[in-house]
């Protein structure tokens, strides 16, 4: 299940009720039958031999730890739940700006596309390899030395055969080396930041024709 953020609103009421989650309502009443047999436990015991101080004291420290535990749980789920909605929100920030993201699918318009690779050092030599639909090679871009870091590849659209593709949706693998040792690179498309929604705990950004992707997949903002 995704919730799409639009707009942020605010509570209008003031009014504040007091709540109490699964978790703390388990925790007391595991307390209330801990102490209600602990009592019981006391009256019936034998006079001749009470019930050990030491004994009775540990007893009380593990219903202790375990309340403490499902306690900072609890907190914990909370300072998560809205750490989740902050980013959500400092993200709607994005809405409207155009951002590479990690993807290799890009979309021919007119003969220009916009596609980049992020290089994890200096490459010496780069062949960027553009696919069709059908995973069929149609046009090799030896692009020669490039620089560590993001690196903006371009294409008019022109294949090996030389024509002129058509427009629409392509792929493209990059193959890059440094005196014959590879170079891991990443591929980069661009799109443009439609709607921000949290989806499975995670916040993610509706990128157009690249649809969901991972805030942290983002890797520029243009």
């Amino acid at each position: 299940m995704s919730t799409t953020i639009n707009s942020v609103t605010t509570p209008s009421s003031n009014t504040l009720t007091n709540t109490s989650t699964p978790a703390e309502a388990s925790v007391s009443k595991d307390q209330a039958d801990f102490m209600t047999l602990l009592i019981a436990q006391m009256k019936n015991q034998d006079p001749t031999n009470p019930m050990d101080n030491n004994q009775m004291a540990a007893q009380m420290a593990q219903l202790n730890m375990v309340s403490g535990i499902n306690k900072m749980n609890t907190t914990l789920t909370g300072l998560s739940s809205n750490q989740q909605i902050s980013n959500s929100m400092q993200a709607t920030a994005l809405i409207g700006h155009q951002v590479m993201v990690t993807s290799n699918k890009f979309e021919l318009n007119g003969g220009k596309s916009q596609m980049a690779m992020d290089l994890s050092n200096s490459a010496d030599n780069v062949v960027v390899n553009i696919s069709d639909n059908n995973g069929n090679i149609i046009s090799t871009l030896n692009l020669g030395s490039k620089a560590a870091g993001i690196q903006n590849i371009s294409w008019n659209g022109q294949t090996n055969a030389g024509a002129i593709a058509t427009d629409g949706a392509y792929t493209y693998d990059i193959a890059a080396s440094n005196q014959g040792a590879p170079v891991s690179t990443t591929a980069l498309s661009a799109g443009i930041v439609q709607s921000v929604s949290i989806s499975g705990g995670q916040v993610q950004a509706n990128v157009s024709k690249l649809g969901n992707v991972a805030l942290a997949d983002i890797r520029q903002v243009i």
